[in-house]
């Protein structure tokens, strides 16, 4: 297999958009947590984006669509303080473009100022199991209901505990998922063109979340592990290779200002 070359890929995102409008948000409100709740809420409305008690450091993880490993250089407070973030267009936004406002929301109040690089990192290729597919990984028709009810790209998915139960979903969109859990990037290299509703449950190798009961963790931990849940469920399985990674790092980042 031909091994990518690594390349060093670096741009600021500390930028004035003067006269794009379409890139802000109409209205966005930041305010402090400090409920001291260790659990965070978030929204999806049409025209736009809601966090409640979030880590700042996981709204800059969604901003810029990497997984939590793909970020570094940020100052402890970004780990350790919670903010309650509303933003509103004045129309529906993709998800794509909520992303591109919240990264300017991001530089205009809290002053974020990163660069990107690309580095050669282990990382994993989702692909086939020999053996072929599996019942588990199921073509769906994304105008009906699928899995459990759920419309397409809605579900769960939940490292501790073992699951991803997601409806008409991508390989693509399962890798990135497989990644978080995982801790390394995952390519989807299946060939499948979807999309899938997919019920994978897995023993989980971070701890059990302590909500479960007794009778729900001997549940779980009478799992396959991950790679044989993907193989026996799924019908893929994981190859360890090297392949260039984005990563962003901060490089100046302050408390926001004032509404």
């Amino acid at each position: 297999m031909r091994r990518i070359a690594a390349c060093s890929a670096v741009f600021v995102f500390a930028i004035s958009i003067q006269g794009q409008e379409s890139r802000s948000f109409a209205v966005a409100s930041i305010r402090p947590n400090t409920s001291g709740l260790p659990y965070s809420q978030s929204s999806d409305p049409p025209d736009g984006l809601g966090f409640v008690n979030e880590l700042l450091r996981d709204v800059i993880v969604f901003a810029f669509d990497l997984n939590d490993f793909q970020v570094t250089g940020d100052p402890a407070w970004v780990s350790r303080d919670r903010f309650d973030i509303a933003a509103r267009a004045d129309g529906p936004l993709t998800l794509d473009e909520k992303r591109i406002r919240l990264r300017q929301l991001l530089v205009d109040r809290f002053g974020l100022r990163v660069r990107q690089e690309a580095r050669e990192q282990a990382v994993y290729a989702l692909t086939k199991a020999e053996r072929g597919a599996s019942p588990g990984l199921r073509n769906r028709d994304c105008t009906v209901p699928g899995i459990a009810g759920l419309a397409c790209d809605r579900g769960i998915a939940a490292a501790d505990g073992g699951i991803i139960r997601m409806g008409g979903i991508s390989t693509a969109r399962l890798a990135r998922l497989l990644g978080g859990v995982l801790g390394r990037i995952v390519i989807d290299e299946t060939g499948l063109t979807g999309p899938f509703d997919v019920d994978l449950r897995w023993r989980p190798d971070i701890g059990l979340s302590p909500d479960l009961s007794e009778w729900g963790k001997a549940q779980i931990e009478a799992r396959p592990a991950l790679p044989g849940a993907l193989r026996e469920q799924l019908g893929l399985e994981l190859k360890s290779r090297r392949a260039p990674v984005p990563i962003v790092i901060v490089e100046s980042i302050s408390q926001p200002t004032p509404n």
